[in-house]
């Protein structure tokens, strides 16, 4: 009985792994198909497919479709407040250039309210990963935000998903 047990588990691992390897490749294929269609500038079609990426939890599809959002790619005009909708989720799976691109969405408040707090925090938190953009515009944050609203922001870091940013709960 333990013998026919074992088997059956090493079965049902062997199934569950490539059941798993079987998504990942579709996942990267269907990635791959929206890459192509971007490239072509088959926007209609790209958009079509990064948004599925996206909502499926692809966070490189979160960000180019969010760019697509914000540059008005593959629809009619360009949708600011979803495109912060999906860059908030590529921020919170650790995206550093949607961190950048919120941090400017907070800063200038297109598509978002304007947040000074907001918009240091995910400026600090790109240029912590290396983000170029970043790591040139945290001087010239560092110097223009007051010491109050810098901890303030700072403070924030200690959430991982920080009150107001988190996509779920985000009011459009």
């Amino acid at each position: 009985m333990k013998k026919i047990t074992l088997l059956f588990a090493l079965c049902l691992v062997a199934v569950t792994t490539q059941a798993a390897q079987a998504t990942a490749s579709t996942t990267e294929d269907a990635f791959a198909k929206a890459q192509a269609a971007y490239t072509q500038r088959d926007f209609a079609t790209a958009a079509t497919l990064f948004k599925q990426q996206a909502d499926a939890g692809n966070k490189d599809a979160q960000y180019t479709y969010a760019l697509m959002l914000y540059r008005g790619e593959g629809m009619p005009t360009p949708n600011f407040s979803e495109a912060a909708r999906y860059y908030i989720l590529a921020a919170n799976s650790d995206c550093a250039k949607a961190q950048y691109n919120l941090a400017v969405l907070y800063y200038q408040g297109v598509g978002v309210s304007r947040d000074d707090v907001q918009a240091y925090k995910w400026l600090y938190l790109a240029s912590q990963k290396g983000e170029p953009r970043a790591l040139e515009m945290i001087p010239v944050a560092d110097r223009n935000l007051s010491p109050e609203l810098k901890s303030k922001a700072l403070a924030e870091l200690q959430s991982p998903v920080v009150a107001g940013t988190d996509a779920k709960n985000y009011a459009f």
